[in-house]
């Protein structure tokens, strides 16, 4: 994903930011205010443009969102050879080298599609197939550090593939680094601490009220500070 990176560097992009239902609208609201244009909301996502820059941003700042995707392929999907015929027809050695790793995860919502992981396992096949037949030697699959992470789509007959900069879920940047110290887990908190007026005319007796973890996330919002760091992103 890094030679991606590079030539896409200044150069704004399609990204999706995935959130939990009914935060779109303060997701939406949190790109705006950090930079991002052609904000679009959707359905437990909200799609945005960037350049590489605001993709590293949108997931050291985001507080509401769970994952920052980077969408490279859309297709009409009704069988599982479809899916792996399709994915195999991307052009992955843009994205990583055979000698890399990978690891796939996939989410269903189709008639036509029940298993999620059996998905994440036919585009799998599909990526080291490619390379198999092209170089002769495929990559790995490395579940904790792949070189590139890829998530799938599925909604009815529309799959989207895309590149995963995030890794592990946002809400778990710097969870438990160490085990003296509880890390706010910032996407569930976020909904009581983005309400802008009562940050601006209640602030103390909004800390009195939350628990340790809503007063941790309101902390680092009214010092503009981004979330925990991450322990490793995914790019």
């Amino acid at each position: 994903m890094q030679d991606f990176l590079v030539r896409a560097m200044g150069k704004n992009f399609t990204m999706v930011a995935k959130t939990l239902y009914g935060l779109e609208d303060l997701l939406a609201s949190e790109l705006r205010q950090l930079g991002a244009s052609a904000v679009e909301k959707g359905v437990r996502n909200v799609s945005f443009e960037g350049d590489t820059g605001f993709m590293y941003k949108a997931n050291l700042c985001c507080r509401t969102a769970i994952k920052i995707l980077k969408p490279i392929a859309h297709s009409n999907v009704f069988t599982e050879d479809d899916v792996y015929q399709k994915v195999k027809s991307i052009p992955w050695e843009q994205y990583m080298d055979a000698k890399g790793s990978l690891a796939v995860d996939a989410t269903v919502y189709s008639k036509y599609f029940t298993h999620s992981k059996y998905i994440a396992l036919k585009t799998k096949d599909a990526i080291v197939d490619r390379f198999r037949d092209r170089e002769g030697v495929r990559p790995d699959v490395d579940l904790d550090h792949p070189t590139l992470r890829i998530h799938v789509h599925i909604d009815r007959n529309i799959c989207t593939v895309s590149l995963d900069s995030s890794g592990r879920s946002l809400h778990r940047r710097g969870y438990k680094v160490a085990s003296s110290i509880a890390p706010p887990i910032s996407s569930p908190s976020a909904t009581t601490t983005i309400d802008e007026v009562l940050d601006r005319l209640f602030p103390f007796f909004k800390v009195l009220m939350t628990s340790s973890t809503e007063v941790a996330v309101s902390g680092t919002k009214t010092i503009s500070a981004p979330p925990q760091m991450p322990e490793r992103i995914a790019m």
